[in-house]
């Protein structure tokens, strides 16, 4: 078989780095630039059309991560831009739609185009829904992660929250630094998803923020603490958790009861539906028991 020369090998790789390098401009002028004119057939020519031959031209030009592509990926580029336009779509399923398409691309074309659409996305709801599929997207943003951090002080809390999640792909100590702050976010769901991430991601070092949150003031931020407690089996928390029998809310009274055998694996028979006395005795109980046997645990 006749060997291709060197030449032409170097020659057909600089096409192939321009091309991409098209791609990657035509898809960053329609994010920055939607044009509800166009359609998938003159899109492909957009993509397509032959560079004009320059020598001052080097890939040193070319969009940085665009130049890593692989060459199938480029057919993804064809289909990309179709998706950004949908994605400026006024019906909400449209939208929703074109972001499930574009995280079906490979992975490095499809967090280029979805940081792409958050930089330039001015409301809201679309934000929010870009930074969701972020989230789900397999595998954590590569590259610089500074993008999100103006998302992490939004004062909308969908945004905050939407955003942390983003953040917690990293699973790093950067990112336990962030969640650990945002425990103490004014809105009690994004504490609640806050401490159920710190727990599923770093486990037992998370012990200290779910002691925390024994104490909040909501409700159900409190009962996500008791759960925790509970499935860690954590004796830390036993102390806290006796003086929450006394809790206003009924059903944290019969969470923290279960919690407590759970992790004891002792039992004080009383009914958390029962007169005050009887729960006040069963809390006075559990003291005396903890009193006597905390050195055992």
């Amino acid at each position: 078989m006749k060997k291709e020369p060197r030449s032409s090998w170097v020659a057909l790789t600089s096409d192939t780095m321009r091309f991409l390098g098209q791609c990657a401009k035509s898809i960053e002028n329609s994010v920055s630039q939607p044009s509800s004119q166009e359609t998938p057939s003159n899109l492909t020519l957009v993509l397509v059309k032959p560079f004009e031959s320059s020598k001052a031209e080097t890939p040193a030009v070319i969009n940085n991560e665009v130049a890593r592509l692989t060459i199938s990926e480029t057919e993804e580029c064809l289909r990309a831009k179709v998706y950004i336009r949908d994605f400026s779509s006024s019906s909400k399923p449209a939208r929703l739609g074109a972001l499930n398409q574009i995280k079906r691309l490979s992975k490095p074309i499809a967090k280029i185009i979805l940081k792409k659409l958050l930089a330039q996305e001015k409301d809201t709801l679309k934000q929010v829904e870009v930074l969701g599929a972020l989230a789900t997207c397999n595998g954590k943003i590569e590259g610089d992660r500074g993008f999100l951090r103006a998302y992490l002080s939004d004062v909308n809390s969908e945004i905050r929250l939407s955003a942390l999640r983003v953040f917690s792909k990293y699973e790093d100590e950067e990112c336990f630094e962030i969640l650990s702050q945002a425990i103490k976010d004014p809105q009690a769901d994004i504490r609640r998803e806050v401490l159920n991430l710190m727990c599923r991601i770093y486990g037992l070092r998370a012990t200290p923020l779910i002691m925390r949150l024994l104490h909040d003031v909501d409700d159900s931020v409190r009962k996500s603490a008791i759960t925790l407690c509970s499935t860690f089996e954590s004796r830390d928390a036993v102390g806290v958790l006796i003086t929450m029998l006394n809790d206003q809310n009924m059903g944290i009274q019969k969470d923290v009861k279960a919690a407590l055998e759970k992790i004891t694996k002792h039992s004080i028979v009383f009914d958390v539906n029962g007169s005050k006395t009887s729960r006040d005795q069963a809390y006075q109980a559990w003291i005396l028991w903890w009193v006597d046997h905390q050195a055992d645990h």
